[in-house]
């Protein structure tokens, strides 16, 4: 491989995973400085942790410039909401009603940065959840999101929850997250 007779003396490769990092790896061991970035703040840890256990000679480590803050852990102001489905509805048809349909509607909201459904799949030992499913949308901050739920997006996204989810058991709240691993 020889890159410098087109004038490349340094690389970046763009994705930490498992592939982009054996990329940078090799092109950093056939001599050349490799920058190795990923989108995903938390991706680039385990890639160094495999170069220093396979010791694979990367020069630098950074965060993507183009990182989402909430990637980067900086967003946000989120809201949560514990689902229960409409008491006459199957577990599948409220996830296919909710995924497929309701959903669309949510994601119109405005300034909305992201948007996470978790349908419970199984539960654990112990007592049976008063909910069956979670949700959470994030927003910059309180002013963007406090004008997304007063926005007809919302209004249009309320007015469809009787159509799969019992209103009076499900539940909203602000939280601020916390990323550990």
């Amino acid at each position: 491989m020889n890159l410098t007779e087109h004038g490349i003396e340094r690389v970046a490769v763009v994705g930490a995973g498992m592939m982009g990092a054996q990329i940078a790896s090799l092109i950093a061991a056939h001599g050349y400085q490799v920058a190795l970035t990923d989108a995903i703040t938390g991706a680039l840890p385990k890639a160094e942790r495999r170069s220093v256990e396979e010791t694979l000679p990367i020069v630098s480590w950074t965060s993507c410039p183009a990182d989402s803050r909430l990637e980067r852990n900086e967003v946000v102001y989120h809201v949560v909401f514990l689902v229960t489905r409409k008491a006459d509805m199957s577990q599948e048809d409220f996830v296919d009603y909710w995924i497929n349909k309701h959903t669309q509607l949510t994601a119109q909201l405005p300034g909305l940065r992201a948007y996470r459904c978790f349908p419970m799949i199984g539960q654990m030992d112990g007592p049976k959840p008063p909910f069956h499913a979670i949700a959470y949308i994030a927003f910059d901050d309180e002013e963007s999101c406090k004008a997304a739920l007063e926005s007809e997006e919302f209004r249009t996204a309320v007015a469809d929850g009787p159509n799969f989810q019992s209103a009076d058991e499900t539940y909203g709240f602000f939280a601020r997250e916390y990323v550990i691993v």
